[in-house]
């Protein structure tokens, strides 16, 4: 086994060698499209949660059977939380997780897909705006873009073992996929569509398979996610009974099936795939659609030449392109749009991809890949923006901060852990530049504002960040305050803020 490491070492040294231009350009698409999270150093929704209570915060990810997650906290983080290194190690396993899938692909194609036909793959992901909605839970971005590499490092151990027949091989890959699944469940739908881009690049570039031959690469994958699953349910299982983990319903209650009438459901799923389709919002574009139209026409061209298995090939495609909203079918519901990723960028860059190494006229090849290229600025271009965005809105909402502990300074206020703050209302983003998402783009000051404790527990969580260690309100607290806002004016009118015993009451507005 060492001498098969060893030669397989060599092997991605030859590649980084040969692929100079490749790590090149993502460098560039990494620094132009995440560069601002190394300059700009800010944090967003929960990740004033895990550095003012980081306990509290892995009770948390505990409950929603995020294990994995917990786990590479405690072993990295040093029970403690620092936004730069969680940044910095993001975007180095984000970075890696781009070269080691061209290497995945570069091994599978037999060193047949070269530069620049094989750098729209890593482009058009990478560059994609999900991330940006994902990566800005600086809480938890470093897990996860380490659990997609160890993804990308199962399905390369898989071909290891496939080449070499060493079941150590095998049994990595289920320790890797395992701990990712473990750590954030959308990486459960990577695997599958890593999983079918496998089989789609063997029909492209093994001739030599048989059709049995490609049933028992599909059964090896089987059985690595099996496995996978049975281990992650037993750790969760166990997990539960030994420590007295108590689950939410954070992930459950977002079924609707047996909930809601199947017309409803429907509805909601078709309104979806259509804001999809038609690029609607700030995180889609007609990249989707333009991949999709393009794999028709390749479908055409294999039909027209009797390419051998074509339609185990265009099954395997369509599969592929459905692997996306696997996790929106099962739910009945869409998901939040970080939980999209890295399946659905993934498969629209494998779908350019795809159709460029079955173009066989270099002007058409060519056109393609300046379309793929084209595409992937104007992603990174968007991604740099909602993360500068974010940044912006972070600014405000550390300047509102200071008002408001400006305003309690002249009303003799002097000790904030010797009182509880409760805030009334809300107080949104005035900047221009500030573009806004699900969660990107949203204040503090805003957020949870139909809550138990309306705007209050999110705002003292990151006011505590700044150094104003106030007391989170009770929920009789936060009543009173509710009593009181009639009497109120709203910030930063004078009597916007009543000090009754050690409770502090702010009205944001009406």
């Amino acid at each position: 086994m060492i001498q098969q490491l060893i030669d397989e070492k060599n092997k991605f040294i030859k590649f980084s060698i040969n692929n100079k231009f490749l790590y090149f350009i993502i460098v560039l698409a990494t620094m132009l499209s995440y560069g601002i999270k190394l300059v700009g150093l800010n944090i967003s929704i929960d990740t004033e949660a895990i550095i003012d209570d980081f306990d509290v915060q892995m009770k948390a990810w505990n409950s929603i059977d995020r294990f994995g997650l917990v786990a590479f906290k405690k072993l990295f983080s040093l029970h403690s939380f620092n936004p730069f290194v969680a940044n910095f190690l993001t975007i180095f396993f984000l970075f890696f997780t781009c070269i080691f899938i061209c290497y995945l692909v570069n091994k599978i194609s037999r060193n047949k897909i070269k530069s620049p036909t094989i750098v729209i793959l890593p482009l058009l992901f990478l560059t994609h705006p999900i991330f940006a909605e994902q990566f800005n839970f600086t809480l938890q971005s470093f897990e996860v873009a380490l659990s997609m590499f160890l993804i990308v490092c199962s399905m390369i151990l898989i071909n290891m073992y496939i080449e070499y027949k060493t079941p150590l091989f095998l049994f990595l890959s289920i320790i890797f996929s395992s701990w990712s699944f473990l750590t954030y469940q959308s990486l459960i739908i990577f695997y599958i569509s890593l999983s079918i881009t496998i089989v789609i690049l063997l029909l492209n570039f093994d001739k030599n398979l048989n059709l049995l031959d490609y049933l028992k690469v599909i059964s090896l994958f089987l059985l690595v996610f099996i496995c996978s699953m049975i281990i992650t349910q037993s750790l969760v299982f166990i997990g539960h009974q030994m420590f007295s983990i108590k689950s939410t319903d954070y992930l459950n209650s977002k079924i609707t099936w047996g909930k809601l009438p199947f017309i409803e459901i429907f509805s909601i799923l078709k309104s979806h795939f259509k804001n999809i389709l038609l690029a609607k919002g700030i995180f889609y574009n007609l990249g989707f659609d333009i991949s999709i139209l393009s794999c028709f026409f390749i479908f055409i061209k294999k039909i027209i030449l009797k390419s051998r298995f074509i339609a185990f090939e265009i099954l395997c495609v369509l599969l592929l392109n459905v692997s996306p909203f696997m996790l929106t079918i099962f739910m009945g519901n869409v998901e939040p749009i970080r939980s999209q990723m890295p399946s659905m960028q993934f498969v629209i860059a494998f779908n350019f991809l795809y159709v460029a190494i079955n173009l066989t006229t270099k002007s058409f090849l060519v056109i393609f890949i300046s379309l793929a290229l084209v595409i992937s600025f104007r992603q990174g271009v968007t991604t740099a923006n909602l993360f500068y965005s974010e940044r912006a809105k972070y600014e405000e909402d550390v300047i509102f901060a200071n008002r408001i502990n400006i305003q309690l300074d002249s009303l003799n206020v002097s000790e904030r852990k010797n009182y509880s703050l409760v805030l009334i209302g809300e107080k949104t983003v005035n900047s221009n530049l500030v573009i806004q998402g699900e969660t990107l783009g949203h204040s503090f000051f805003a957020w949870d504002i139909g809550g138990p404790y309306g705007t209050s527990s999110r705002a003292v969580g990151f006011m505590r960040t700044l150094g104003y260690d106030f007391k989170y309100p009770s929920n009789e607290e936060y009543k009173k305050g509710l009593l009181l806002k009639e009497k109120m004016s709203a910030f930063p009118k004078k009597n916007s803020i009543l000090i009754n015993d050690n409770t502090i009451f702010i009205k944001l507005s009406d």
